[in-house]
């Protein structure tokens, strides 16, 4: 993941541009009242890099506490299995970005830190994005 994006510096950090380009970022249509489709995510993505997202937000839903009761939360919510396992595809983008960035390593206790303050310096300077 760090090789194609030069350690996220191609995209300055930013998580939604990193999903984005991974392909897990969903995008849907919205009109007034007539169109309206649902969230889809982009298939022209780098395949190789959305196949192993996958299947670290697949180990991570299993064996991470925090990732397991994340994915719980939204079934109990009502999201179909994919939707949720998308989720948690983001929120990994979010988690390593945010340890990247700040060259920490993993640490249960302090990537939810990292990743408020990410989440805050984000919503401050919010603009919208487009892929």
């Amino acid at each position: 993941m760090l090789v194609y994006t030069n350690n996220f510096k191609k995209f300055g950090y930013d998580p939604r541009k990193i999903a984005c380009y991974y392909g897990v970022a969903p995008f849907g249509k919205q009109s007034g009242t007539s169109v309206n489709t649902p969230a889809h995510t982009s298939h022209f993505a780098n395949k190789l890099i959305k196949s192993l997202l996958g299947q670290a937000a697949h180990i991570a839903k299993i064996y991470n506490p925090e990732i397991r009761d994340y994915y719980q939360r939204l079934i109990s919510k009502g999201k179909k299995p994919q939707v949720a396992l998308n989720n948690v595809k983001n929120k990994l983008i979010r988690i390593i970005v945010a340890l990247v960035r700040k060259k920490v390593p993993y640490d249960q206790n302090t990537y939810k830190y990292y990743e408020e303050r990410e989440v805050i310096e984000r919503k401050k300077n919010e603009k919208l994005i487009y892929c």
